[in-house]
C-alpha cells in the first residue's frame, strides 16, 4: 500500500512537471472509461486552454545579501549615487550569545565612513531576522530590545526618508539569545 503511495506522488509529479513544460494539453477517455491527459493529441482528443501559470519574481528577503555582496543603492534622492566606503557592525561579535540576565536587550555598535549624511536624511536601522525595525537613529548604535529567546539575523541599513533602504552593513551577525525558562533544571526542585 505504502509503496503505491509513493509511486503514486511520483507519477504525480513527473505529470505536473511534463505537464508544465508544454504548450497544449490533451483531454481524452481510455477503452476502460479513466479520463486520460497528455501532451500528445490522439484520436477523439480535444484540447484543453490551461490558464497561464502565476509566477512571482523571488525578491531578495528583506535586502540580506551575503558579507561579501557589494551592498547597493535604491535611494532615488541620491544624485550622485553615493555609496558609504566603509558601513560595518563592529559590537557584538559574529556568533555572540547574550547571557540570560540581559532580557534580550543589546546594542549594535556601527562602523560608518564618510559619516552618516543626515542632511539627505539617511538614518540607521537594522533588519532583524529579515524584517525591518521601526525604529531609526542618526547616532552610531541601535539599540536592540525584548528579543525572544533563540538565534537572530542581524544587518544593519541605512533607511532614506521615506524609510527605502539605501545601503546595508557589509556584514550581518548571529546573535544568540538566552532567555529564562520554566523548564529549566536550576527552576525545577527535586
Amino acid at each position: 500500500m505504502r509503496t503505491l503511495i509513493i509511486i503514486g506522488i511520483l507519477a504525480s509529479l513527473a505529470l505536473t512537471s511534463t505537464l508544465a513544460l508544454t504548450d497544449s494539453i490533451y483531454q481524452s477517455v481510455g477503452p476502460d472509461g479513466s479520463v486520460i491527459f497528455s501532451d500528445h493529441p490522439s484520436d477523439g482528443a480535444k484540447e484543453i486552454k490551461l490558464k497561464p501559470i502565476t509566477t512571482y519574481n523571488a525578491k531578495e528577503a528583506s535586502g540580506y545579501k551575503h558579507a561579501n555582496t557589494p551592498a547597493t543603492t535604491t535611494d532615488p534622492d541620491t544624485e550622485d549615487k553615493e555609496h558609504y566606503k566603509e558601513f560595518s557592525i563592529t559590537s557584538p561579535a559574529n556568533d555572540a550569545a547574550l547571557p540570560t540576565g540581559d532580557a534580550g536587550n543589546t546594542t549594535i555598535q556601527i562602523r560608518i565612513d564618510p559619516p552618516l549624511s543626515v542632511k539627505k536624511g539617511h538614518r540607521l536601522s537594522a533588519l532583524v531576522d529579515g524584517g525591518q525595525l521601526d525604529y531609526v537613529t542618526s547616532s552610531s548604535s541601535i539599540s536592540l530590545r525584548n528579543l525572544d529567546r533563540g538565534t537572530h539575523s542581524i544587518r544593519a541599513v541605512i533607511v532614506n526618508k521615506r524609510g527605502d533602504i539605501v545601503q546595508l552593513s557589509s556584514n550581518s551577525i548571529t546573535l544568540h539569545v538566552q532567555r529564562a525558562s520554566i523548564f529549566s533544571p536550576a527552576n525545577n526542585p527535586p
